[in-house]
């Protein structure tokens, strides 16, 4: 159970990205099915307005959440490159600091 748990707040990026689509392909079905129910009740029209914008609508409205999706794994990869950079540069002044202690103390060793 933990397990899952843990699991479910994992790569929420790509969770959000895959239920955008879904939602999309959710809100085409409708379409279609309300199409045909407004056509068997003799609404054309009304069946033709949905067939036409019902899927644009839910494609677009699953654009924001595709979009925060996206936004989300991009905003890992960028955190995980810039902790990665400030331990490479955590590491390189500790090789700087050792460097130079060593030339201070060379430079000690000779003065004397």
């Amino acid at each position: 159970m933990v397990e899952f748990f843990k699991n479910l707040f994992e790569n929420v990026g790509s969770k959000l990205k895959t239920l955008a689509v879904v939602y999309s392909v959710i809100g085409i079905v409708a379409s279609v099915i309300g199409c045909i129910a407004l056509f068997a009740t003799e609404l054309v029209g009304a069946g033709f307005l949905v067939l036409i914008f019902g899927p644009i609508f839910s494609v677009i409205t699953s654009y924001g959440l595709y979009a925060y999706g996206e936004l989300t794994e991009n905003s890992n990869i960028i955190a995980k490159h810039l902790y990665r950079k400030k331990a490479d540069d955590a590491t390189a002044d500790k090789k700087t600091q050792e460097l130079l202690m060593e030339i201070s103390a060379k430079l000690s060793q000779k003065e004397e």
